[in-house]
């Protein structure tokens, strides 16, 4: 990000959302939003996933933080209060930038009544058309930090044509090059820190985008790492987490997990082939990443993690590491009763999908890759 020209006169450093994860994890998120805190962003959007250790957690770290967040269709229900202002008025390079932050209202649909409770969310274009007339007068331009997706980015685009550049989040997309909506330049850098994107443009005398250029660059081994920061990740690293040495997600239980030992007696070939496969081995990548107490690494290298007979940890629950039988198949009550009166559930390719996200395993097959586990 340095190199890209984090805080210099002529760069201006945006997010559009979901800085945090999807599972609850105060002490993760409080490490992640000190990093972003060092990285020093100019402005910063929200995300539904930042929701999710709840409105007052996110905004008193905001707040501690001074993070230059905006938040223009996201209010607090406690309070009738802002979470984050509006719009942020940013000088750069001689220009006025307005940026104004908007989260989708449908993202929030897979959001606990518990925590929509706290958030009154309004409609995103509803929100533009009262707030726009006044960022216009007060900029040369105006970007809008957007989390919806690319085609609810498209729709505001056609709508409020009078926005220079949309810079969304939300739906996972990869745009590799920025793509054009009427005037606006829409852009978007995929989910899990992947890539960052770059956007240089040349602004003409009468304050309009004369020509541009984009890319993505992926973050990967190339890139050097920060030292504070690494060492602030290692630190995180070193510590379990309270819900590892809890062993507790609040989730529902099912049978009690008995690990793949159990099945072996009746189904000793299916035993072997899954001996032999990667998943057999599963917990060994995040033993030798120092990952084997991350919750959200867990509950995808583990048996039942998050479950009250689940995996816990090596020292209570060793029989329950890698990928077992019944991460799998999710037995039912019964099963050891003559089948067909309980058979096991059929692996559908949602069973894989949700570990086997486009993030953690790109290009992921369903049919090729059950060739390389099916017994």
């Amino acid at each position: 990000m340095r190199e890209l020209g984090v805080g210099q006169a002529h760069t201006l450093t945006v997010d559009a959302g979901d800085l945090l994860g999807w599972r609850p994890d105060v002490r993760r998120h409080e490490t992640l939003l000190d990093g972003i805190r060092q990285i020093g962003y100019d402005v910063i959007g929200l995300g539904d996933n930042d929701f999710v250790d709840g409105a007052p957690f996110l905004s008193d770290a905001i707040r501690m933080r001074k993070l230059p967040v905006v938040a223009a269709n996201i209010a607090m229900t406690a309070n009738s209060g802002e979470i984050a202002p509006p719009y942020r008025i940013v000088k750069k390079g001689g220009l006025r930038i307005g940026v104004i932050g908007l989260v989708s209202v449908e993202s929030f649909r897979t959001m606990p009544p518990s925590r929509m409770k706290e958030i009154a969310p309004t409609d995103p274009a509803e929100t533009l058309r009262r707030l726009l007339p006044d960022v216009r007068k007060k900029s040369d331009i105006v970007i809008l930090l957007s989390h919806g997706g690319v085609m609810r980015d498209r729709e505001l685009a056609r709508q409020f044509p009078g926005i220079a550049v949309i810079v969304g989040s939300h739906d996972r997309h990869i745009l590799h090059t920025p793509i054009r909506e009427g005037e606006t330049l829409i852009v978007q850098a995929g989910p899990n820190g992947a890539y960052t994107g770059e956007l240089i443009l040349e602004i003409d005398r009468n304050k309009r985008i004369r020509d541009y250029r984009g890319r993505l660059i992926p973050i990967d081994e190339h890139i050097t790492p920060d030292l504070a920061l690494q060492r602030r990740i290692d630190a995180y690293y070193e510590t379990p987490t309270g819900l590892v040495r809890q062993g507790a997600l609040h989730t529902p239980d099912r049978t009690p997990f008995q690990g793949a030992k159990s099945c072996q007696p009746c189904h000793q070939d299916a035993y072997l082939q899954w001996k032999a496969s990667r998943h057999a081995h599963a917990f060994e990548t995040l033993v030798l990443e120092n990952k084997n107490t991350h919750p959200e690494c867990l509950g995808c290298h583990t048996t039942g993690f998050g479950q009250p007979s689940g995996y816990r940890d090596t020292a209570s629950t060793p029989h329950l590491s890698d990928v077992q039988c019944e991460a799998c198949h999710r037995m039912t009550a019964g099963h050891d009763f003559p089948l067909p009166r309980n058979p096991v559930p059929p692996v559908t390719p949602e069973v894989c999908t949700g570990c086997h996200t486009p993030s953690q395993s790109p290009g992921f097959r369903y049919e090729e890759a059950l060739s390389h586990v099916k017994h």
